[in-house]
């Protein structure tokens, strides 16, 4: 959800609709990274502001990765067996590599 907060556009999440100082929390998530929107349909532009936002008031940023299964590619919930694939050596670690350099990239360009 978003709200305007001190003149500027921020997520609200559920948990921060619990206290009056809205600026101190976010709770994101990074599936589809890669893609203009993660898999709740949120700008991954946006998150990068929020990220910062919330950081400058000395809040703190929760964020979560539901990552596409890396074998069958498919969505996060998929229940294929993927662990013994991405491990070295495994037929999904080089694809589950690049998963993890998308998500350093994208917490790199938090700073």
């Amino acid at each position: 959800m978003l709200t305007a907060w001190g003149g500027k556009q921020v997520m609200v999440t559920p948990m921060s609709r619990l206290s009056a100082d809205r600026s101190w929390r976010s709770r994101l998530d990074l599936g589809k990274l890669g893609q203009p929107r993660n898999l709740d349909s949120v700008s991954f532009d946006d998150m990068h502001r929020w990220i910062r936002q919330v950081y400058e008031r000395g809040g703190i940023n929760t964020i979560s990765w539901h990552v596409d299964n890396p074998t069958s590619r498919k969505g996060a919930w998929d229940k294929t067996a993927a662990v013994k694939d991405i491990l070295p050596g495994g037929p999904g670690h080089d694809y589950f590599m690049l998963q993890l350099d998308e998500v350093a990239k994208f917490l790199n360009a938090c700073e």
